[in-house]
């Protein structure tokens, strides 16, 4: 279960970063803050994040509340693929 729902953010992640216009794409290096690997938010292991855990990462932090579909407080992978499927223009598709 762990690794659908970090597979499944990373998906998402992946996809919504290729949507961004090439202008941000080619900001130098030095301006980019890697986020953290997706593997490493889920610091209680359970296989879902919470918005504590996903604090450091801007595009979850931005879009928690939407990706939190039932509103208990945590994004699972049930969540991620709802998100997708609902917005697959955002996705690359």
């Amino acid at each position: 279960m762990k690794s659908v729902v970090i597979a499944s953010m990373s998906v998402l992640l992946a996809t919504s970063a290729m949507a961004k216009p090439a202008a941000k794409a080619a900001a130098p290096a030095a301006a980019n803050t890697a986020a953290p690997a997706l593997e490493t938010l889920d610091a209680d292991h359970d296989g879902k994040f919470s918005k504590a855990e996903v604090a450091s990462h801007k595009d979850l932090t931005d879009n928690f509340d939407k990706l939190d579909a039932n509103k208990d407080g945590s994004i699972d992978s049930t969540e991620m693929k709802a998100h997708k499927a609902a917005a697959p223009h955002a996705h690359g598709k």
